[in-house]
């Protein structure tokens, strides 16, 4: 009796399910990196908005802390025209800035000419009275400078009364 000759396909099908699993580790490593990048990605983005928010919290508590002959100035200053492009600005020509830990450049802001409002229908409009706000523009980046984030608010002061609105006001 002689022995079966062999054909090798258990040594075929061997290699053919290495290679699918290979392909599968590949695969999955390649999502578990991408997946990596895009938790850093949103996470310098966070430190980014975190340090924005609070360049913007600084800046509505610099328009408190003014007297009514700055708050006034501000409204007059060249200093404090608006800006062209405000989602576009990176902190050039700010009002002040706060360093934070963990962050790769100081946050900043720059408050800008106020916008007025009436107060009430009821008012004399010979003496109208006005509420102003000032807009206060923030800039922060995050742990490097590739994220960035940039908020507006409106301030009404709270120190100082209504003011006279302006002459070429229509509101």
């Amino acid at each position: 009796m002689r022995p079966k000759r062999q054909e090798g396909s258990a040594l075929i099908v061997g290699l053919v399910l290495l290679l699918v699993v290979t392909i599968l580790a590949i695969t999955g490593m390649q999502d578990t990196l991408l997946q990596e990048r895009m938790s850093g990605n949103w996470h310098d983005r966070n430190l980014a908005f975190q340090a924005s928010e609070a360049a913007l919290r600084e800046g509505e508590h610099w328009i408190n802390q003014r007297t009514l002959s700055e708050l006034d100035a501000i409204d007059q200053s060249s200093a404090h025209e608006p800006l062209t492009q405000p989602a576009a600005w990176e902190g050039a020509g700010q009002h002040g800035s706060i360093n934070l830990d963990g962050i790769a450049d100081e946050a900043s802001f720059y408050v800008v000419h106020p916008s007025y409002s009436r107060m009430r229908p009821d008012m004399d409009l010979a003496q109208p009275k006005c509420d102003r706000y000032f807009p206060v523009y923030a800039h922060g980046v995050g742990g490097t400078v590739n994220a960035r984030a940039t908020l507006q608010s409106s301030v009404m002061p709270t120190t100082a009364p209504p003011a006279d609105c302006p002459a070429d006001w229509g509101g």
